[in-house]
């Protein structure tokens, strides 16, 4: 029983991290990333996030940059 609680109270602070991740996301906060402790799936999930992550990063420097030089409705395209 106590290992049963101990293995699901680790998933379940791996979920509450994503989800707190996501939302912040979700505010427009990209300078989030979640630690990967593990390579289970969680782990996997929490890796391809944190890619997620880079990839918005990119290309909101990519519409910044085009900003300055194209009318913002074509770079909202």
């Amino acid at each position: 029983m106590i290992f049963a609680n101990l293995v699901s109270g680790g998933i379940i602070r791996s979920v509450r991290l994503s989800l707190e991740g996501a939302r912040a996301v979700e505010a427009g906060q990209l300078d989030q990333s979640i630690d990967v402790r593990a390579t289970d799936e969680i782990g996997q999930l929490a890796a391809a996030f944190n890619r997620m992550i880079v990839q918005l990063r990119n290309n909101q420097r990519i519409k910044e940059t085009f900003g300055k030089y194209i009318d913002p409705r074509v770079v909202e395209g």
